[in-house]
């Protein structure tokens, strides 16, 4: 294990790699390695579960850049970590990294893949053996309800006792829909170009509404927007709502999740000592209760 220190604004040293982060980050820097996709705040988080876990074996669902990937690999100097990115487009920067710091053996991305599809659980099986127990899982990929939690479903069962799944960024769709509500509502530099981006979710099911938005709206007009903005987005299906799920499987029993912890970066965990009965076992007993309220 290594670990981090900063550098100086937007820049953190691991070894002799250094890595630049923002929120979003550039295509490349002059240091050679993939930018991070994350904020000051948030890699300080990282690094202190790693030197927590010290984990070995590692899933990260989420490539984009190659940032994270990277980060991750050389902190922890893994047995094996595996990636998995939807766009089939290979991270050339990735990849030289990974040569250059001689991680190809032990960091594996696979690109083209669902993060929900069963293929996955397929590549780990080949990766790290069907029998094996993973110490991490970082879902930095979709930040969508419907896949992120076939993820869990599929890989959670498949953590070491006291190993760790990572769901970040979960309140991104509250955050962005309440940055753009305040941003109209107290009438802010921008607030004209976040009206637009409400205007624009409601266009097909209420045009009348938009028309009215896009023209000088008074407050309350933006208020019925924003609500309807709301329901056409279905935050009620955002990955939040996979998180309370996961409180309902530890308020049933704490023997396959022995604890969640939320903090607005990430959603974090705990594996259990309790078997799990097969796939779908996330659809039993509470943790299913919304669906069963929506029936």
């Amino acid at each position: 294990m290594r670990h981090l220190t900063h550098e100086g604004p937007g820049l953190v040293r691991v070894g002799t790699d250094v890595f630049s982060y923002a929120v979003p980050p550039p295509r490349e820097n002059k240091y050679g390695t993939p930018p991070v996709y994350k904020s000051k705040a948030l890699i300080e988080q990282l690094d202190d579960l790693l030197a927590q876990i010290e984990p070995r074996r590692i899933v990260e669902l989420g490539i984009f850049r190659g940032g994270g990937v990277a980060l991750m690999a050389a902190i922890t100097q893994p047995e094996k970590l595996v990636a998995i990115e939807l766009n089939a487009e290979r991270e050339a920067v990735l990849d030289n990294y990974l040569s250059r710091a001689q991680l190809r053996e032990t960091v594996v991305p696979y690109y083209g893949v669902d993060q929900g599809d069963p293929e996955v659980a397929e590549i780990l099986d080949v990766e790290f053996g069907p029998d094996a127990q993973l110490d991490l899982v970082i879902d930095d990929a979709s930040h969508l309800y419907e896949p992120s939690r076939r993820s869990f479903d599929m890989i959670f069962p498949r953590l070491r006792p006291g190993g760790v799944y990572v769901i970040e960024d979960w309140a991104a769709q509250h955050t962005l829909l309440a940055t753009i509500v305040d941003h109209v509502v107290n009438r802010r530099d921008d607030w004209k170009k976040h009206a637009e981006s409400i205007a624009t979710v409601i266009d097909e099911g209420n045009p009348d509404l938009a028309r009215m938005l896009r023209d000088e709206p008074d407050e309350a007009t933006v208020g019925r927007a924003a609500r309807a903005a709301a329901a056409a987005s279905d935050v009620d299906r955002a990955l939040s709502r996979l998180g309370l799920e996961i409180v309902h499987v530890v308020a049933e029993t704490s023997d396959v999740v022995r604890e969640v912890t939320f903090t607005q970066g990430w959603i974090e965990i705990t594996r259990g000592e309790g078997a799990v009965s097969g796939p779908g076992w996330l659809d039993h007993g509470s943790a299913n209760l919304f669906g069963s309220l929506s029936e």
